[in-house]
């Protein structure tokens, strides 16, 4: 990331984040989670088109739900600065349900420097950098997660509450892992790695979160890697052929772990998360008669920063 773009770089996505956040509000707990998705999305379409001389949105998720994403992954003709990975609500289920957590996130980096990949699964686990070493050598994810309950007691572990992970939750409760179980936003408890509430997230979830994950992980020097899945293998009734042909280009497997610097060349990328909902040290955005109150951070450059912002409503 070029530094002299830093404040007015984050200035602008903050204020974009914000104007999603202002659009959703009056839809909380609408228990309909594609119009959440849709409205969010469509906000990022609007308020981006004011920079799209500047951004390039590569990745979004939302394909997988059916979400209307295509016109805001439309090719610029502008030599963009900058390419964009979107999460448009991290948590979709919670917030169209009343419940907590739920975030808007975006990463930023360098044009270019982002791989853009179709919205398929993947396989992915982000942890402090101590572990690094134990994952590269161990033979298997199981190895692995054995290895550390030899080595480290009282860790604490984040795995999505899915069919999928079945096995990997017994054998972990059977290690002694404090293990907790969550329904919706993997990439929201990475936070609470950051912030050493939890030491490990893993689980088969969204390729999009795990290439924000990834830019979290080389922005704040912890750990990510990951192992792509196609989506047949979860879901019968989706077409994965696009996903092999991706994965045949690229020369990947999904067989295999890689590294976060496959996903992001940029070695300083940005991340946005600005809060729908309360979620540990940050509050739901406040209501005043003049302006609303949001809670961001911002993961950039080995800082992890919280963030206050104010949006008026005579803005709006």
């Amino acid at each position: 990331m070029k530094n002299k773009k830093d404040h007015q770089l984050i200035s602008k996505l903050i204020k974009t984040t914000n104007k999603v956040i202002f659009n959703c509000l009056p839809i909380y707990n609408c228990k309909d989670k594609k119009l959440v998705d849709n409205i969010a999305t469509l906000t990022y379409e609007k308020e981006l088109d004011k920079f799209k001389d500047q951004f390039e949105v590569i990745n979004c998720e939302g394909m997988l739900d059916k979400v209307e994403i295509v016109k805001l992954l439309k090719k610029s003709q502008y030599e963009n600065i900058f390419d964009l990975t979107i999460d448009p609500v991290e948590g979709t289920t919670n917030f169209s349900q009343g419940k907590n957590p739920s975030a808007t996130v975006i990463l930023c980096t360098e044009n270019r420097k982002t791989l853009k990949i179709p919205e398929m699964y993947m396989n992915k686990i982000f942890c402090q950098k101590k572990f690094e070493d134990f994952f590269w050598k161990a033979s298997s994810i199981e190895n692995f997660f054995l290895v550390l309950s030899n080595n480290f007691k009282n860790l604490k572990v984040v795995v999505l509450d899915k069919p999928r992970h079945k096995n990997i939750i017994k054998f972990l409760k059977n290690l002694k892992f404090d293990v907790t179980l969550i329904s919706d936003g993997d990439l929201l408890y990475s936070v609470l790695v950051l912030y050493h509430e939890f030491d490990i997230i893993y689980g088969i979830g969204g390729s999009h979160e795990g290439v924000i994950m990834a830019g979290i992980a080389m922005s704040l020097n912890y750990f990510f890697a990951f192992a792509f899945c196609l989506s047949n293998n979860i879901y019968k009734e989706i077409d994965s052929e696009s996903e092999k042909k991706f994965l045949n280009t690229h020369k990947f497997t999904t067989d295999h772990w890689y590294p976060a610097n496959l996903l992001i060349e940029d070695k300083n990328p940005l991340v946005i998360f600005s809060f729908l909902d309360n979620f540990f040290y940050f509050k739901k955005p406040r209501v005043y008669p003049k302006f609303l109150e949001i809670d961001s951070i911002i993961c950039y450059n080995l800082s992890l920063i919280k963030y206050i912002s104010e949006l008026s409503y005579d803005n709006n």
